[in-house]
């Protein structure tokens, strides 16, 4: 009996200490999981101190609190008090929480310095490129900003030395888009450069020719090639002392069109003489379908091209050089009016020896086939022939050219029908 008791006192004991040890079992892990925070935050303290992210830093300067008040409620809860521990134990894992963010911080701290320092490095790639195309000849423009871009970059380097990432960012992004406004201005440049060269050999070119032509004594000449040469001289200056090439090529561009305009002159008796020549040329075929198909209004028209023709000669023999060319413009403009007028009469009657042609080849042909029809198309066709060959005779065009159409229609159909 008595060993009975002693039994039942020992397991009563054994019961009653069950909830302590499970107890102590849960501070074990809580003290486990202190720990583990306190490694994780010894080493999230030297990461985040290297990268200097003030982002990183305030992250784990939470998670120090938060393990601080971790521990303290942990040392609290000495007599197992149950929110005491899950208190503690909240408020570690959101220290540990806040530890692995500042890592991560740090990590995509690094991330974003690589990018800062690539943009950086672009552009202090993209003003070593320009500045070397532009050499020593930018203009004050170009020049002024590109010293504006080197110290904005300068800016952007010491940002980013002092860790401003985004500042040093916007700051360089700015610098590429100076850089890329500059480059355009430098690709003008240098097409201007371009430009200014081969002008100035045209100008040079026109200059010689000149020179060589052996009319440097005219007054005249003497002085479209004063005019030309300060012109020149005006756009040397703007290049060597600004690089301003554009204004430069406006200048040496209206040179040269006042040397142009001089050998233009200077050949102009030569020209004026072709062009008599091949008028009177002209006039002479002219005359020909003139007397054969003109009326009485072209053939006065005609006379009157001659006249101004025989003019033309006269005043260029005389040296009247100015009046030669009108008068071979209003003997031109004669001769045009009047090809026009014979044009017509020459094409029907080209019509008419077609058409003839094309009858004398169907007749047969359409005797032979003994359809009525055809026989009646062809007829017809003959009819309107006679009719265009009459009205022309009698200085009908229009009405000549209309009866033509209706004769061609009709002999293109014949022809169809009989396979041709």
């Amino acid at each position: 009996m008595k060993t009975k008791i002693t039994l039942f006192i020992v397991l009563a004991l054994l019961l009653s200490a069950a909830p302590t040890l499970a107890q102590h079992g849960d501070r074990a892990r809580l003290q486990y999981a202190l720990e583990k925070t306190d490694e994780l935050i010894t080493r999230a303290r030297e990461t985040v101190l290297e990268s200097g992210s003030e982002r990183a830093r305030n992250q784990f300067d939470m998670a120090v609190k938060l393990q601080g008040m971790a521990k303290r409620l942990f040392s609290n809860s000495a007599f197992n008090d149950d929110e005491l521990m899950a208190n503690s134990t909240k408020y570690t894992l959101s220290a540990r929480q806040k530890a692995q963010r500042a890592i991560a911080i740090t990590s995509q701290a690094e991330e974003n310095e690589d990018y800062v320092r690539r943009r950086l490095d672009k552009a202090d790639d993209l003003i070593r490129r320009i500045e070397d195309r532009v050499g020593d000849d930018a203009s004050p423009g170009l020049r002024l900003m590109l010293d504006s871009v080197r110290e904005k970059q300068q800016r952007a380097i010491e940002f980013f030395r002092n860790r401003r990432l985004k500042a040093s960012l916007q700051l360089t992004l700015q610098v590429e888009n100076s850089l890329n406004e500059a480059a355009e201005k430098v690709g003008s440049f240098n097409r201007a450069q371009k430009q200014y060269s081969a002008s100035l050999e045209r100008y040079n070119s026109l200059q010689e020719r000149i020179q060589l032509s052996g009319n440097e004594d005219s007054p005249q000449v003497k002085r479209a090639l004063e005019n030309a040469a300060r012109l020149h001289a005006q756009a040397e200056n703007l290049t060597s002392e600004g690089g301003r090439y554009g204004r430069a090529n406006q200048l040496l561009y209206d040179a040269i069109a006042k040397l142009t305009r001089l050998t233009e002159n200077l050949r102009e008796p030569a020209q004026i003489k072709t062009a008599i020549d091949d008028l009177k040329k002209v006039a002479e075929q002219l005359g020909r379908q003139v007397e054969q198909f003109g009326d009485r209004k072209a053939k006065e028209q005609y006379r009157n091209a001659l006249q101004h023709l025989e003019k033309a000669g006269t005043l260029y023999n005389r040296g009247d050089y100015q009046g030669a060319t009108a008068q071979v413009q209003a003997a031109r403009q004669i001769m045009t009016r009047i090809s026009k007028i014979v044009e017509e009469p020459i094409m029907i009657e080209h019509g008419l020896e077609l058409l003839r042609a094309m009858v004398n080849r169907l007749e047969d042909k359409v005797a032979a086939s003994d359809n009525p029809l055809l026989e009646k198309q062809f007829r017809e066709a003959q009819g309107h022939l006679g009719q265009a060959a009459g009205f022309y005779r009698s200085g009908n065009y229009a009405s000549a050219t209309a009866q033509l159409e209706l004769a061609e229609r009709l002999l293109a159909r014949i022809e169809h029908s009989l396979g041709e």
